[in-house]
């Protein structure tokens, strides 16, 4: 079965049950009674064999059970879980493929070596999977309980008229505050009644975790299930531009259905749509970017960008207090044990370390952590760091660590708990490096990278998890007069950092306390019935959700026969069809929703009118286009970006006459795109990239002509006298130097690395900004085709296609991509202002980097982009070259860009 496609696999389990079918008739029609087989309890033995097999290290009466998975012997709960059971296809279950699968490594003995089941044990699970899971009593599938029967179908009208008469009970000052978080989508699609509490629940708990109010908000719920709850900006001490930053997300899931209803709301509130869904707005809010702005405590996410920030906004300043003696510590070796002198998250030593807030009651954590555990990253050799302490005397510098990075937790005014991860210089980042910790709960759903906001808030259900120091007691062994690695004064310092074990739990158990409290003014249960973080479940349920034709219905405000009715001809009956089938996970209808949204001819919140402020008038250029061409710029949020700029969209260079376009500020994952097996070590690993500021970049290569005006001698040559120095074609033969000189005398510069792939991807993700096949570049690029190999001899592989042109060709030749560029692959190589480090990516790991700019020196110059005489391989968006400053080719030219 090890490579039998699933497509393949989900016919063998049909024809399996066919032949069962055929079976149990022929034997009822024959006046037979069943046999033994047929009336196995299959739960019940299933049961037997997970209790026997797995239940020493996954049991649910363990305290610690490994991988946190300790529900192996409740069934019931396996099969309400997605993650671990596929109704739909039971042999892709992970239950399944750990036990039974090609690629089973479960269970495991005591020397946590692979055991297979034994024969008998494998027929019995195989048998229970196929009968879609029946829990013991539960004979046979059609013995299973009917389903509850969904209430009747509510329409959007009627929820939207729900918020009116609620907005109706406000004042106008209140009205203008009032934002709503809506849960009818699960109501029309049928969810329990305890799904629907586990979503108050989880959010309620996120949006006071999200606060600075000293008073825990509670949202009013109404409306039929309780679906809708309404919070005012200001209980949660939001300014109105929080919520723009969570229409911002993705408005393509906020739609409008020309009601009355919705104008009048919008109207009340001043607000273009004033309710979201509270699934949809738990799963971004709980992880970054949306996470950190929410959380900032002023309008700019930037208050909460490095611990320094933190600590100056929260009145702390941890290095007196280390000084003093007033911050409290607690270290302890890694590993993953049942120990609570273990680290729990990382495989080396940890230490974390408390200091008390000033301005309001309350606890700032943060924890040192570490890519190794000997040296100076050892807190048991080095126990006085960090080393950049400003009052360490030369002797404890030399015995300091220093640390790769940490995790920040403070108490917010109103007792719940707020995140963030930070680098080695104290500066925050999205994901924790996997070379130093790790999230073996996977609450990210990302494996078992943390992921600030969500990972933290999963990870800490019960507030601080308790741990017990051992640097005291390591540092008072080795001090003197029984050792001599630390005096009795350097002891000292040590001990008075590193309160006893039953302190050091007091203080953390006080904490925890004050944080349980909160959660319990909320009426807000620690787990749910599964054992999950509440936020967690809600997050996990909303990201693992298969999407089928009645919760799609119920998002887009319909019943599932009429959206099916409207699915069923253009150009999304594919996925109609995939909706009634086995449905679609949630991504991919995320990514499809604005499309069906439109095609049933709803209107997506993204197709509003934008705002369009004064554009500004550049005095070095004209403008040609203030607004993007819709037909060109085609996605709604770049749009945006580029109207709220305030600068003109296309303009042309008073002195050289080049075309520029804006490029807008944003972020995008810069390197090896996802699954490129070619990506090379430099290339690696992908990471993200921000883009701070809107920056112009030329709409084509500088061209020959355009270069004369600087060097009117200038001649770019041919290529085996074939000619390169047409006036339209781009100049090449040109070195970094010599492309800088140019720039330099027009006011230009180079675009940097970093600007160059946000430009070439334009949104995309993929190998090429055409996506992943090579050959979908046909007419947007000039690269090696099978004709130009022949005609010149080129050795190695082409395109399949040829575009027409044996060398460059003229700019602007080819279709733009869709920020309007030409030739970005493809053309002529394109320097950048970049120095070459192989290294680079490396050393950022997974780090955000802002507006990087490279190496501040190196023997080479950074080019990028491919030419017309290169193959796919090096034609790939990520793809790095790089030459000498002083080289010439008949392949390299240049694109300039500008600051505004």
């Amino acid at each position: 079965m090890r490579n039998i496609p699933s497509m393949r696999r989900s016919a063998i389990v049909l024809l399996f049950w066919c032949f069962a079918a055929l079976a149990a008739f022929s034997s009822q029609s024959q006046g037979q009674s069943p046999s033994a087989e047929q009336v196995r309890d299959l739960g019940a033995d299933a049961l037997e064999i997970l209790k026997k097999r797995c239940g020493d290290c996954h049991g649910s009466h363990l305290e610690k059970p490994k991988k946190r998975f300790g529900i192996v012997d409740k069934i019931a709960e396996l099969r309400a879980t997605p993650r671990f059971v596929n109704l739909k296809e039971p042999l892709e279950s992970l239950l399944f493929t750990k036990t039974l699968g090609p690629d089973a490594d479960m269970p495991r003995n005591k020397q946590n070596e692979f055991e297979p089941l034994v024969q008998g044990e494998q027929d019995t699970l195989r048998a229970w999977a196929l009968a879609k899971f029946p829990l013991p009593g539960e004979v046979k599938p059609s013995s299973a309980p009917a389903a509850a029967t969904p209430p009747p179908f509510v329409d959007e009208e009627e929820w939207l008229q729900a918020i009116v008469e609620d907005l109706n009970t406000l004042s106008p000052a209140d009205q203008k505050q009032a934002r709503y978080f809506t849960f009818w989508h699960l109501y029309n699609a049928g969810a329990s009644e305890e799904r629907l509490s586990i979503e108050r629940r989880g959010l309620i708990k996120l949006l006071n975790s999200l606060s600075w109010n000293p008073k825990l908000a509670l949202p009013k719920f109404f409306g039929k299930g309780s679906a809708i709850a309404r919070i005012l900006l200001r209980e949660l001490s939001w300014h109105e531009s929080k919520w723009k930053s969570i229409l911002a997300v993705e408005k393509n899931y906020f739609v409008l259905h020309g009601l009355d209803q919705e104008e009048r709301i919008q109207k009340l509130t001043t607000s273009p749509m004033a309710y979201v869904r509270a699934d949809w707005f738990v799963f971004h809010a709980a992880q970054p970017p949306l996470y950190h702005d929410l959380l900032a405590p002023m309008e700019n996410s930037t208050a909460l960008d490095s611990a320094d920030a933190i600590e100056r906004f929260l009145g702390i300043d941890a290095a007196a207090n280390i000084a003093a003696g007033r911050a409290k510590r607690a270290g302890f070796r890694g590993g993953r044990s049942a120990d609570d002198s273990r680290s729990g998250v990382s495989d080396h030593n940890r230490l974390i370390e408390r200091h008390e807030i000033l301005k309001y009651p309350g606890a700032y954590w943060k924890s040192y952590d570490f890519a190794g555990n000997n040296g100076e990253k050892s807190i048991f050799d080095r126990p006085f760091g960090p080393a950049s302490l400003p009052h360490l005397t030369q002797e404890q510098k030399e015995r300091a660590f220093i640390q790769d990075g940490g995790e920040l937790i403070w108490s917010l005014p109103n007792g719940m708990q707020a995140y963030l991860l930070v680098d080695a210089k104290g500066k925050r980042i999205n994901e924790g490096p996997s070379d130093i910790v790790k999230d073996h709960l996977e609450s990210a759903g990302k494996g078992s990278v943390i992921l600030n906001g969500i990972s933290c808030i999963s990870c800490h259900s019960r507030g601080m998890q308790v741990k017990t120091d051992t640097v005291r007691e390591a540092v008072e062994s080795l001090s003197q007069p029984r050792g001599t690695a630390f005096t009795r004064g350097e002891a000292k310092v040590i001990r008075d950092l590193h309160p006893t074990a039953e302190e050091f739990k007091k203080t953390l158990a006080a904490d925890s306390d004050r944080f349980l409290k909160a959660s319990r003014d909320l009426g807000v249960e620690v787990t749910d019935s599964r054992g999950r973080e509440v936020v967690h479940a809600v997050y996990q349920d909303f990201q693992n959700e298969v999407v089928g034709i009645a919760q799609a219905a119920s998002e887009l405000g319909l019943t599932p026969a009429a959206l099916s009715k409207q699915l069923g001809s253009g150009p999304i009956s594919t996925i109609g069809l995939a909706l009634e089938g086995r449905g679609i996970t949630r991504d991919h209808f995320l990514d499809a929703y604005g499309q069906i949204a439109r095609a049933i001819r709803l209107r997506p919140l993204a197709d509003s009118s934008p705002r369009k402020p004064t554009v500004r008038i550049l005095a070095w250029a004209d403008t040609l286009e203030a607004e993007p061409d819709p037909k060109i710029v085609t996605d709604p949020a770049v749009l945006q970006r580029i109207l709220e700029s305030g600068l003109p969209w296309r303009v042309r260079d008073k002195g050289t006459g080049i075309e520029f376009l804006l490029v807008p500020a944003g972020s995008y994952r810069r390197g090896a795109s996802p699954g490129d097996a070619n990506a090379e070590g430099d290339e690696n690993p992908a990471h993200t990239v921000v883009i701070t500021s809107p920056f112009y970049l030329g709409r084509y290569e500088v061209t020959n002509g355009q270069y004369r005006k600087h060097d009117a001698a200038h001649s770019s040559g041919s290529f085996k006298s074939v000619n390169l120095d047409g006036e339209a074609q781009p100049v090449v033969m040109v070195s970094h130097e010599e492309a800088e000189a140019f720039c330099a005398k027009y006011g230009l510069r180079l675009p940097t690395e970093a600007e160059w792939e946000f430009a070439a991807r334009a949104g995309a993700t993929t190998r090429y900004p055409w996506g992943e096949d090579p050959d979908g570049g046909r007419g947007f690029a000039n690269v090696l085709g099978p004709a130009s190999k022949a005609k010149f001899g080129f050795f190695g592989d082409s395109f399949s296609f040829d575009d027409g042109h044996d060398v460059t060709a003229p700019v602007g030749t080819f279709a733009p991509s869709r920020w309007g560029f030409s030739d970005l692959i493809g053309n002529a190589w394109e320097w950048c202002a970049d120095w070459y480090s192989d290294g680079e990516y490396k050393s950022l790991g997974s780090k955000e980097a802002r507006d990087p700019k490279g190496p501040s020196a190196g023997s080479a110059r950074v080019l990028r982009g491919g030419s017309w005489n290169y193959n796919p391989l090096y034609c790939r968006v990520s793809d790095r070259d790089r030459f000498g400053p002083s080289f010439r080719f008949e392949n390299v030219g240049f694109r300039a860009a500008r600051t505004p």
